[in-house]
Formats: structure tokens, sequence, C-alpha cells
């Protein structure tokens, strides 16, 4: 045989030959064409098969050969085929259904051109599925690679690059493929003919991306797996199945998709039986079991339907989907209680009561808006607050039982909508906390139980509550509550046990509280930090505590206590700060005294809110800081009695507002402090006060005429002791102060010079403050100072100029320090971060606006996105975009695209997201649409915009790369013919390629059609003769005699 050197056919198909296929077949290099297929060779595939370079076609399936593939097949580039066309039998494919061992060889997915029947299944191979399977991206009909028992690994996402498979793609069975189902399979949208995934070992969820091979006909194989998750709903999109969908013995979860419903074209079977799924099977997937084959409507069978999906895997309850009442009281159940019991939406009646279940009530409760009978929930161990959302079951007229579980916090006012409810209101023996809410006095229908005792509810019982004990026979709310206590107090045994004093009163939270006087309890009582609580008592219209050994801060909490009059703190150990919450007590009208503790830190200026303070703000014998604020003038309104200061750390200017206190008739007391400057003139208006010091300060040139006045009608006057009066301010505060005269002469300039970063405030000259500036260093002076730009800040007093924040840092309100923005960011206004919007992005936070991200990239953040990246190839991206947007079928792009370009004549690409356009197959075109098979009598080379029609004398069948002669016997006289035309009885062609038949000559005749030749006429025996075509003008067809 291998001297047949110009043989390029070689088949012994479908016979009984055997032992081994000759190697010297090797030395026909001319093969195009190797048939070995369904016989019973043994021994090895000759590796010197990879030395026939022109072989486009190669079935050695259906035999007994043994053995490894030889890596060399991997050499035969051209090979297209593995299809025994002769036999048609699809077990004799390329080598399947023989004994090969060992992995499939990586080499042979160099194989790029092979098209149809790249068949190994049914052999004994072992290890993985290669990856580079997915290099054959010219299959189109039939890829049975895997399907061997002892194949493993998983199924590689590669096998997705085979767009153009038509044919059949299997990989059973083979019980070791493990892993998941790439998604990539829904690339394979080319009218995949059978998908075959049965009887593997493979897990997780059925891809959604299955739904994209909308043009399958045929069978979907899954069955037999351990698959779980929920059938995608995509799969209703796969509206051509015409024969059966195979599900069955998975672990497949949760309903039938309604949209199983659109495989109208199913005629065979539908088998989803031996999962886990559960309801109802939709009317639209049911009306499917009257058009299939009988006995092949598997869909109820080893599953739950008809019980909710949500109770499948929870063994303690059996319900079904028709449910409307549910009882499983006493059931000796425990756990939490499902969230899903919110899904029974048809329930009209809930018994789970005397059962161990813990955990909080579940809110999804309030969704069973149907429930119109009872809900019993007592008697288990339940935790948490009650849902505000059982507000909902407005229909709920029987009862709502709660009782005696662990329920904590408020009762919703909701539960004041149950107004139906006519016998049991019961949430006794909880841990229920807060104020009963009046809105409870709406279930006006009760008449049997309304009962709230054994929790921690506080506060007074609203009248809108109380009246229900007029009605309901069995009324308990008050017992083994805190009722009448004030919310929130927590037991103090200084202020709740009067046993010691009698003359002291007990207010143990009372909400009847008026007055918290505990004044000069030192002894027994007034010791520790005062308790927080005390800002509950809001009927207080007292508060006294003086006199005693209290220490730690003031409770802000006191800012609550709106009704009070008078308060007064003074003689203990208080330190902290003053709360600025004590300018809320503005009914405050008799005094606020403070004085004698260790309070420091600055005087708030909401004390100057205290309009209504009458007789004494004091705060002497502290160790107060900061200035005496300017709004304490404000307290001229009522001030008749008194203000204290004494003995702090005061310091800065006296106010000149003090001089709208002129109602003052008692003392100003701002002695033993570091107050300095001026006595302002202003301070004589208080023409009516007594007692004036202010010794021991660092006040400063004379005393004003207007102040010094005073001292006639004073009874104490220490103004001058232990300060600077009668030395000039700017020999004292030469900073402050300038010590030029004037001239002898008027002039309009002041004798005072303020520097840049000073301002002028009518007598002398005042450092600007962080944050504020004055760049003013000549007459006229400034007279205030500025608050820096925005964007700009100075941390230091006395400045000129303001400093720049750096870009991506903006200003504080105060203008005293730079904040930075993140990432993402950018500062507006230079005052504040704006997050970036959408299409636009900050590397580093940037000012005034963000960057653009241009055409071709994209944010992939919708706000606050931090990077602009290129679209990858396949996609693209207009100007401002957060993603990219796939190229459809059709199109395709390169990377940082901006647009999408369609594919030129001749090429196409398959699926979306394409990086590039393929050239059409031979054998079909595309002129702007997919590639299409050229028709019967045409033929195409690669890339073909359009097809050429066969040449006279040729002839071509569907999708054909070129057109094939007429054989001899047969013409065609026309070009683009599909078919060659037998010559007629009487006519002959003796070649190939003929477009016309030639007639018998004179003494020879053709008896039948498709003659290649004529036959003599004889005359030794019969003494037949021809007649000549003269005569008749016809083709003979026979001798005649």
């Amino acid at each position: 045989l291998g001297l047949l050197t110009e043989t390029t056919t070689f088949s012994v198909e479908d016979n009984k030959f055997n032992g081994n296929i000759p190697t010297e077949l090797s030395r026909l290099i001319k093969l195009t064409s190797v048939m070995f297929c369904l016989n019973e060779f043994t021994g090895l595939i000759p590796t010197e098969f990879g030395s026939l370079p022109e072989v486009k076609k190669i079935s050695l399936g259906s035999n007994k050969l043994s053995g490894t593939i030889p890596t060399q097949l991997g050499t035969l580039s051209q090979v297209t085929s593995g299809w025994p066309r002769a036999s048609g039998d699809w077990k004799a494919g390329f080598v399947a259904y023989n004994s090969l061992t060992g992995s499939i060889p990586t080499q042979l997915c160099d194989m790029t051109s092979f098209a149809e029947y790249f068949s190994l299944d049914y052999n004994l191979l072992t290890s993985s599925i290669p990856s580079e399977l997915g290099n054959l991206m010219a299959m189109t009909t039939y890829l049975r690679s895997v399907a061997n028992l002892e194949m493993s690994g998983t199924i590689p996402s590669e096998l997705g690059n085979m767009v153009k498979m038509a044919g059949v793609f299997s990989v059973s069975p083979s019980s070791k493929i493990s892993g998941t189902i790439p998604s990539e399979i829904g690339k394979l949208v080319a009218s995949v003919r059978g998908l075959s995934m049965y009887n593997t070992k493979l897990t997780g969820s059925v891809p959604t991306e299955l739904g994209n091979l909308e043009s399958y006909r045929y069978n979907l194989y899954m069955d037999s797996n351990r698959l779980a998750g929920s059938l995608p709903t995509e799969i209703g999109r796969m509206s051509g199945l015409g024969n059966s969908v195979y599900f069955n013995g998975n672990s497949i979860s949760s309903s039938v998709p309604t949209e199983l419903g659109y495989l109208t074209s199913l005629a065979y079977g539908l088998y989803l039986n031996s999962n886990q799924l559960c309801n109802d099977i939709p009317t639209e997937v049911s009306s499917l079991s009257g058009q299939v084959t009988s006995g092949t409507w598997q869909v109820t069978t080893g599953n739950s339907i008809g019980t909710l999906c949500t109770f499948v895997d929870d063994a303690r309850f059996d319900i079904p989907t028709s449910a409307t009442s549910l009882d499983y009281s006493d059931a000796d159940l425990s756990g939490t209680l499902p969230t899903e019991l919110g899904l029974l939406t048809d329930l009209a009646e809930l018994r789970l009561s005397s059962n161990d279940f813990s955990g909080p009530t579940p809110t999804e409760l309030g969704n069973l808006v149907a429930m119109h009978y009872v809900m019993h929930l007592h008697e288990n161990g339940l935790t948490g607050h009650i849902p505000t959302e059982l507000g909902k079951l407005t229909d709920l007229n029987i009862d709502l039982i709660m009782c005696e579980n662990a329920l904590t916090g408020p009762i919703p006012t909701e539960l004041g909508n149950l107004e139906k409810l006519e016998n049991y209101f019961e949430l006794y023996s909880n841990g229920l906390e807060d104020a009963i809410p009046s809105q409870l006095g709406n279930l006006i229908a009760l008449t049997s139980s309304f009962q709230l005792y054994a929790n921690s509810l506080c506060d007074d019982l609203p009248n809108a509550v109380a009246v229900l004990d007029n009605r309901v026979e069995n009324y308990v709310v008050t017992e083994e509550n805190s009722i009448g206590t004030v919310c929130g107090w927590i037991y103090d045994y200084r202020f709740s046990d009067t046993s010691a004093d009698a003359d002291l009163e007990s207010i143990a939270g009372s909400t009847e509280t008026t007055r918290l006087d505990f004044n000069a309890q030192v002894a027994a009582y007034g010791s520790g930090t005062i308790p927080t609580e005390f800002g509950l008592l809001t009927g207080a219209t007292y508060l006294g505590l003086r006199s005693n050994q209290f220490s730690g801060s003031i409770p802000t909490e006191f800012g609550l206590l709106t009704g009070v009059t008078e308060v007064t703190l003074k003689y203990n150990k208080l330190d902290n700060t003053i709360p600025t919450e004590l300018g809320s007590l503005t009914n405050l009208d008799d005094e606020l005294k403070l004085d004698t503790n260790k309070l420091s830190g600055t005087l708030p200026s909401e004390i100057g809110r205290l309009s209504l303070l009458a007789e004494a703000l004091d705060l002497e014998s502290n160790l107060l800081t900061s200035s005496i604020p300017t709004e304490f003038g404000y307290l001229a309104q009522e001030m008749t009695g008194w203000l204290g200061f004494m003995s702090n750390r005061l310091h800065g200017k006296l106010p000149t507002e003090l001089g709208l206190l002129r109602k003052m008739t008692g003392r100003l007391l701002l002695g033993a402090n570091s107050v300095w400057g001026t006595i302002p003139t202003e301070v004589g208006s208080l023409t009516e006060i007594t007692d004036v010091r202010l010794f021991d300060n660092s006040l400063c040139s004379d005393v004003p005429d207007e102040v010094q006045a005073l001292s006639s009608g004073a009874t104490i006057w220490e103004v001058t002791t232990s300060n600077f009066i009668g030395s000039p301010c700017c020999a004292m505060f030469p900073k402050n102060f300038s010590c030029d005269h004037p001239t002898s002469a008027p002039t309009l300039l002041p004798t005072v010079t303020c520097s840049a970063g000073w301002y002028y405030d009518g007598g002398q000259c005042v450092e600007c403050a962080m944050g504020k500036y004055t760049d003013v260093s000549s007459p006229p002076w400034a007279t205030s100072c500025t608050l820096c730009p925005k964007g700009t800040i100075n941390q230091a007093t006395g400045s000129s100029t303001c400093t720049t924040c750096q870009q991506g840092k903006f200003a504080s309100a105060d203008r005293t320090s730079c904040g930075d923005c993140d990432i993402g960011t950018y500062v507006y206004n230079a005052s504040t971060c704006i997050e970036c919007p959408a299409g636009k992005y900050a590397p580093t936070a940037q000012n005034d606006a963000c960057l653009d991200c241009g055409a071709g990239d994209h944010t992939a953040l919708a706000i606050k996105a931090t990077e602009c990246t290129a679209c990858t190839a396949g996609k693209y991206s207009e100007g401002l975009s957060v993603n990219c947007t796939t190229c459809t079928t059709g199109k395709a792009s390169s990377s940082r695209a901006s647009v999408c370009i369609n594919c030129e004549r001749g090429r196409w690409s398959y699926g979306a997201g394409a990086g590039s356009c393929d050239n059409c197959d031979v054998g079909t075109f595309s002129n702007g649409s997919a590639c299409q098979k050229c028709g019967a009598g045409r033929w195409s080379a690669t890339g073909a915009n359009t097809c050429t029609p066969c040449d006279e004398g040729k002839y071509s069948m569907e999708g054909e790369a070129s057109c094939t002669k007429c054989q001899s016997g047969r013409y065609q006289r026309d070009k683009g013919a599909s078919s060659c035309t037998g010559c007629p009885p009487g006519n002959y062609s003796g070649s190939t390629g003929s477009t016309s038949c030639e007639a018998c000559s004179v003494g020879y005749f053709a008896p039948d059609a498709n003659r290649t030749s004529c036959l003599k006429c004889s005359t030794e025996n019969s003494g037949d003769y021809a007649v000549a075509n003269e005569r008749t003008n016809e083709r003979l067809v026979e001798c005649i005699r």
C-alpha cells in the first residue's frame, strides 16, 4: 500500500479489517482523506500519520485501537473533518469508540481548521480537559471530546470560544468531570444542535447565559449532576427547544420559573423530577403538560411542589402554599422564627404559642395583612423590640397575644391601629420599656383583656388608655411597672430614700416632682456626681444642690429643665466647663449661682439668653478663663440684683455692654481676675449699684469721670487697688496702645497707631483673632478684622495676611485650619468637599471640579471615582461614561474605543464583546450581516462579501468552498448550477466538466442515461445494425435488426 504514492483518498470504511494500521501509509503524502473507521483494527495509531501534510479528513473511530493519541496528529493543520461520510455513523468520528488511554494531547488543539466531528468520546482517556480546545474556533459540528468515564477536572471556559458551533457539544457521560458549568457556554449561539452535560459531578448553578442560545432546537441534557441554586428564568428565552429538557436528578431548588412556559415548542418531555423544587407550578408551565408525549411530563416527582420554598429546608414546618391557618402551638419547637412567615400572605390566623422560640419577632409578620383572627406568640423566649410593622394588621379582630416572652423596647404606637381587636391584647411579663403610648386608647373594641403588667413601663398613664378600664373586663396595667416614674430614671439611693432625714424630699424619679431641693445634705447624700437623670424631671421649677460635696461636671441634661426659675449649685466641688445648655433655661427669673466650685474654661455666651434673670448671676471663686462675653449685656431686661465674677482667671477687656445693666441695684464683683485695659465709660450708667469691686486686675489709665461718680453712692468701692489706675495704658500694654501725644494744633489723625493685624475699637488697638486679618497699617485704622477669604486661613493672632490652602484642601468655617478632601472629590467654593459626579474622577482631590473621563475610558463608579481606565477591546464609551458598553454582534472595537465599528463586508463578529471581526469561512459570505452559507451553485473563499456562481460544467452544494466538475456522463451548460444533468440515452460525455453531451456515432448506441461512452453495435451473431442518425434525427438507444 505504501507504493500508492499518487493516491489522494484511502478508505476502508465499514468493513471487518483487523490487525495494525500499516505505518507505510505515511508514504502517501498526497492523501487528503484517510478513512479506517468501522473496522476491527488494533494496536496503536501510527505516529507517522503526522507526516501527511495534505490530509483534510481523517476518521479512525469504531475500532479497537489502544495506546495514547499521538501528539503528531496535531501537525495535520489542514484537517477540517472527522466525519465518515460513507457510513454517516457518528460513532466513527475522528478517534471515537476505541480503547485509547492517557490524556488528550494539547497538540490536537493546533488543528485549528477542524470544523466537524472532533470526536474523542468513548475511550479510556484520563486527566482533565485541555483549555486549549478553545482554539478550535472553526468547529461547527459535533464536539464530543470528553465523554470518557475516566476524564476529570473542570470544563474549561475557553470552550466558549467555539462560537461557530452548530452541532453537538457533549461532555457526557464523564462521571469525574466536576466544577461549574462555565458561563461562556452562552457564547455558542450559532444554533448548537445538542448540548449534553449529564451524569457528571458538575456543581454550582445553571448559568443564566444559557438563555443566549435562543436558536437551540434539540435536547438539553443536564440531568444526573450536582447542580444547585435556582433554574434561571433566562431558559425561557430558548423558545425554539423542540425535543426535551432534562434537569432531573440534581439539587436545583426554588420555584419553577414562570418563563419555562415560553418553551411552547417542546414535544417530547420536560424532566425536572428529583430536585428540590417547591412552590406551585406556574400555570404557564403546567400548560406544557398537554403538548408533550405521555409519560414525559416529570416535574412533581421527587420535589416539594405544593410546599412553600422558604420552608423546604426547615424541618420544623410543613406549610402548603395554600395555607390560611397555621397552628404550631405547644409543638416543642425552638430556634428563631423564620422571616419567611411573612410570605404567607393568605394567613388568617397564626398560632405559635407555648414553644421555645427565641430571637427577634420578624418584621415581615407585618406583611400578613389578610390576618383577621388571632396572632398568638406568647409563652416563648422572643427577644428584641415588638415590630412596628404589626400595626399594619388592621383587620385583626380577635387576639394579639405576645405575653411571657423577653421582649424589650417601647410599645409601638402603631399598635393603636388595631382598632378592630375585640378579645385579647396582652403584652404582660416582658421587659417592655418607656411610656405607654396614648394611641393604645384607640383599641375601643376590646372587651375581654388588656394586660401590660410586669414590664418596665414608666411615666404617667395616658388618659386615653386609662379609660379602657371602664369597658375591658380584665384590665391590668400599672402592677409591676414604674407608672408614675419618669422614664429613664435610674434608682439612686441618695435621692430615693428619706429615712435619714424627714425634711428631705424623696423624688424617686416621680413624674410629679417640682422641687429638686437637696441643699446642704453633704453628711448623708450630697457627694459623688450629680445624676444626669435629673434632666428627665422636666416638671421641676427649683434646682437646689448647694453646700454639698458634689464633684464632676454639671450635667448638660440640666438644659432640659426649662421650667426651673432658680438654680443654685454653689459650694460644691464641681469642675469642667459650664454647659452651654444652661442657656436654654429661659424661664430662670430668680438666680443662677454656680460660685465656689472648680469650674473652668470659658464663660458661655449662651448665658446671655437668660433675659428674665433678675436676682443674681454668681460665678465667683472658680477657675474660669476667657473674657466676659458681650452677650451678658442682654441680661439688662430684668436684672436688678448683682453680677459676681470675682476670684477667677478672666482676662480681656471689660465689655462696654455692661453699661446696659442699668436696673442693677446690687453688686458688680469683678475683682481678683486678669482683666486689662481701660474701664469703659459705659459702666457709669449703672447708677443704682452699691458695691463695685474691680481690684486686683490690670486696669489702666484714669477712671472715667462717669464711673468715678458711682463711688459717691456705693457702700463698697474697690477699684484702684492692685490695678494700674493712673498709668498710661500704652506704657503697660505697648502692643495694644500707642503713647503718641497729640500735637499742639488739632489734627484729624488719631493719637493711637494700630499695626497691620490689629484694629481700632474706638479706645485702643485690638489684636485680630485667628482666622481673621487686617492689612491696614496707616490711618484711617481698621475698625474690625476681616474673615479670611474662602480657601485661605491663618493660625496666628494679629495676622495681616491669610494663607491659601493647598490643592484638594478646604478652609474651615472659622478659617483657622485647612481640611482634607478625599480622593474622588473636589473642593467646591473653597469651603466644602463634593463627590465627583458620574463620568468624572479625581485621583487626588481637585479644586473646583473633577477631571473629565474621556471617550474610550470609564470610571466604573457612578460617584466618587478615583480613576479613569480604558475600555477593553470589544467595548466602547462616549465621554463622561461610568461603564463601557459592550459591542453588539456584528461590531467590534479595539481597546479605548469611543465607538464600535461595523464589521466590513466579508467579516463578522459572533456574540457580543468582540475585539475584532473574523473573516467569513470558505463557503460563506457577508454583505453587512452575519456570515451565511453560499447557496447551492455558488462558492466563496475566506472573507468573501459575495458568492461566485459556478462556471458551466461545474456545480456546488450549499456552503461549498469551490465548485466540482460534472462527472463523466453528466453535463451542465448553465452557470450557478447546484447539480449536473445526466446525458440522455443516445448521448454520452467522456470527460469531467462537460458543458454538453455528444451524440453516439453511427454504429454506436447508448441504451440508458449517464453514459460515459457509447456501445458498438455488432452483426456477427445477431445481424444487428445501426440506423444512421441522419435518417431518424434521433439519438440511437438500441441497434435495429
